[in-house]
């Protein structure tokens, strides 16, 4: 993998009984360079916050197929993971994130999950409200600097 993050984990897999879970994001990023993020409706964990689609793994799932079932689910598209970006540990997920291109422009959101969708340059991602990833993108940026 690209990048390696690790923080708020306390070792391996078997550290302590801790179980570690799985989680995968997909980087969309347009021909313009602009990011695909979604905003959580309220009635879900971190309400209204801003994020790369993505989720929790199922069991057996690998982060590949995490991310490309996630982004169906939630933005109703099929999106190809292409390679991966970043690959950490963060309080008992071992979260990967997958640059990944869409197979169609025509995001019908699930209106359970995902409050709205936009298309955000890089310089706009750490002023959007509350976003939950943005500890993490100076380590995306550091290990992948070929993004926009």
């Amino acid at each position: 993998m690209s990048g390696l993050y690790s923080k708020g984990c306390r070792g391996g897999r078997d550290a302590g009984r801790q179980t570690i879970r799985r989680s995968g994001l997909a980087v969309v990023i347009d021909a313009e360079g602009r990011y695909l993020v979604t905003q959580r409706t309220p009635w879900i964990p971190y309400p209204l916050g801003w994020c790369f689609p993505g989720g929790r793994g199922k069991p057996g799932e690998s982060h590949r197929d995490i991310v490309a079932r996630e982004a169906r689910e939630e933005l109703g598209v099929t999106v190809h993971p292409v390679r991966p970006l970043l690959h950490f540990l963060h309080e008992g997920w071992e979260e990967a994130w997958w640059l990944s291109r869409l197979e169609s422009d025509r995001l019908r959101h699930d209106p359970i999950e995902v409050w709205r969708c936009r298309w955000c340059p890089r310089s706009e991602l750490l002023q959007l409200p509350h976003f939950i990833q943005a500890e993490f993108l100076p380590a995306l940026w550091q290990a992948n600097p070929d993004l926009p």
